[in-house]
């Protein structure tokens, strides 16, 4: 599920601020990255462009998404159920 976020930045205004928050991700999280035939379903299901990484945690990552439709950018939580 993807939530708009409740932040009162606009992030259409600031792309160049966006772009430059880009996070690149530690050794040990990479493990968490979705492969490329996950982004590819999600991308295409969702009608979605999945950017890169803006955060992590534990379990998870965050990636910036915009809406293909609308042209909004969202926060998508990626958090990984199973891994092999």
């Amino acid at each position: 599920m993807i939530k708009k976020s409740s932040s009162p930045m606009n992030l259409r205004s600031s792309k160049n601020q966006i772009l430059n928050k880009f996070i690149t991700i530690p050794k040990e999280k990479e493990k968490y990255e979705p492969d490329a035939d996950t982004i590819k379903t999600l991308s295409e299901k969702w009608n979605i462009n999945i950017l890169p990484n803006i955060g992590y945690g534990g379990f998870s990552m965050v990636k910036l998404v915009q809406n293909r439709s609308t042209n909004e950018y969202y926060a998508c939580k990626v958090v990984i159920i199973f891994y092999k």
